[in-house]
Formats: structure tokens, sequence, C-alpha cells
């Protein structure tokens, strides 16, 4: 039987597209009234919770999710030459782990920083209901002259490239910081606009400086089809850490072969699958070990080590210390 999917619904994204007009696009999605003209409380069949935008200053703008989703959404984001804009988004969709009466929240495996371009076609789907919180920035052609000035060449070529541009960089400690500062504002921050500010130019500095640090060979143009079928691997190949899908699996479910997977997977992420999912599987362990309510082998089990000598060495090869010192880092 075929799966059924949502209805599809379509955003255009240019830059001449005012934000209260986006804002007033995506509440139609996630069926938002409208509290102010920024700001929208979700209360319906699609979503709960509050969305919220600001426009902080010439040339960015900043789109925040706070809440629960419902049900499956469906919705493409259309490419647009003619109006131009960059965008970076940031997601982390936390679960809760029950701990007695003690509720401790950790990061969602797919939490992730995507940066991309105006020839870029988007085609979202999410399927997964729970927890949903997202913040978008914009930025649009007037910030290079007036606020992002004098960037790096790799991210002049990114700027000025006319071929779709998709790459998924790992949300740091640092980046989470500006991240949850952002999102604890629950609505736009009219009492602390430039605080806003700070931590959205924050996050687009490191955001550059990743990825300036890429091997410039691979910042090329992607095809919007296969920038769909990487967000889904990337989802399956972290999908379970104690029995993950081989490579086989993963290519034959999206639609690649397994060189050209490869090949794509390192351009968009800036590992080999198999080198990404070690990193994620040892930042997943650390997690666990720092919250305080696992114990070293514990954490180790839980990310597909029956060994602790073996966990403990692929820990320490990563972090350059013992998982039993990582609560003293």
């Amino acid at each position: 039987m075929t799966e059924q999917l949502p209805p599809l619904y379509k955003e255009l994204p240019g830059a001449d597209v005012s934000l209260t007009d986006v804002l007033r696009v995506l509440a139609n999605l996630f069926q938002a009234e409208a509290v102010s003209d920024y700001c929208y409380e979700m209360d319906g069949n699609v979503a709960t919770g509050r969305m919220w935008g600001e426009q902080l200053t010439a040339g960015i703008e900043l789109i925040c999710w706070d809440g629960q989703l419902l049900s499956p959404l469906h919705y493409e984001r259309s490419a647009d030459a003619s109006s131009p804009m960059w965008a970076i988004l940031l997601t982390d969709s936390p679960t809760n782990l029950r701990a007695g009466v003690k509720e401790t929240r950790r990061r969602d495996r797919g939490s992730m920083a995507y940066l991309y371009n105006h020839h870029l076609v988007l085609n979202h789907l999410f399927q997964s209901m729970g927890s949903m919180r997202s913040v978008l920035i914009r930025l649009k052609p007037s910030v290079w002259a007036e606020v992002l000035t004098q960037p790096s060449a790799s991210v002049e070529v990114f700027i000025q490239s006319s071929e779709p541009q998709f790459y998924g960089l790992h949300l740091t400690q640092t980046l989470l910081t500006h991240f949850d500062w952002l999102l604890d504002q629950k609505h736009f921050s009219e009492n602390a606009p430039w605080q806003s500010l700070i931590h959205t130019l924050n996050i687009c500095s490191e955001i550059f400086q990743c990825f300036d640090q890429r091997d410039p060979q691979y910042h090329k143009g992607l095809r919007s089809k296969d920038v769909e079928r990487l967000y889904n691997a990337h989802n399956l190949l972290l999908s379970d850490f104690q029995a993950p899908p081989s490579l086989e699996n993963i290519c034959k479910q999206v639609g690649l072969g397994r060189d050209k997977f490869r090949q794509l997977f390192k351009q968009v992420y800036d590992a080999t699958p198999y080198q990404y999912f070690q990193q994620q599987r040892m930042e997943e362990a650390r997690r666990l070990i720092i919250s305080g309510e696992h114990s070293v082998m514990d954490a180790g089990y839980m990310v597909g080590y029956s060994h602790l000598g073996h966990f403990a060495q692929a820990f320490k090869k990563q972090f350059g210390y013992l998982p039993k010192e990582a609560r003293l880092k």
C-alpha cells in the first residue's frame, strides 16, 4: 500500500517577501492565530506552542518555533533566483528522559544547523510528532554590505553561487547556548532586541567559521532532490546506535548508489557516513554520562558497545580523555 502523504503547501522565500507576510503564510501552515503582527499562537490540529519573528537589523530576520507537532506537515520552500536570500536553520527536537520524578531533556540525534541559498528547492516532510524547536535566520542582500561585511573567500563563493547550496553542520555547545537563549524568549523580545541581534550574529559568525574550515573542493552545487535524500539518509543513519542500518540499506531506502551517497554525504556533512556516525554516537555517549543518569558501562551499551574497553578506546580517540573523566571536563 502506498503511504499517504499530508497535503503539500508551498512557501515563496524570496527576500522581497516581508517578514510579516512570511509569518502569515507559515501561520496558515501551522493553523496559528495572531497574537500580534510578529507573534502567533499555534493551537490547532497541526501544532501547539508559539511561533514568532523579529526584524533584527538591515538584512537579518529571525523566525522561531517552540511547541509540539501533532500531525505530519509537508511543505516546499521554492527556489527564486530573482530574489536572493540565504538561510541558516537550526533545529533541535529534545525528548524527555524520566528518572523517578525527575525529568531531564536531552538533545535529539537530529539536532543540526543547515546553511543553504535561494537556488535550492527544499521539500520538508515532518513525520515525527513531538517537540518542535527551530530557529530560522533569513539573510537578505543588504546584510553583506551593512552587517556581515568582508566575508571570507569560501563564504563569498557561497554567497555568489548560482547553484543550489546546502550544508549540514553540527550544533556545537556555543551554538546551542545562543539557540536556547533565542527560544527561551518565547516571543518577540521587545525588551531585548539588541540581545537577540547579538546572539544571532554570534550564530552566523560560528556557522561561517565552521564552513570556512571545510575543504573547498566540497563547496559544490547540489540537486534539490539529492538534498532531500541526504536529509533522510542522515536521520536513518542515526536512528538506532545499538543496531544501526547498513550502508546498503540506507542507500536503497533513499535511492542512491553507494559511491554517490558517500560522495554527497561528505560534501554536505564534511565526513564520510561512518566517520559521522562514529562522531555522533560518541557525542551521545558523552551526553549520557554527563547527565549523571547513566554509568559509563550503560552509556557504552546504549550507543552500541558490548565491550567496555573498546568503548573507552573509541571515546578517548574522539575526545582525548576516558569516559570516566567526562563529568570532570
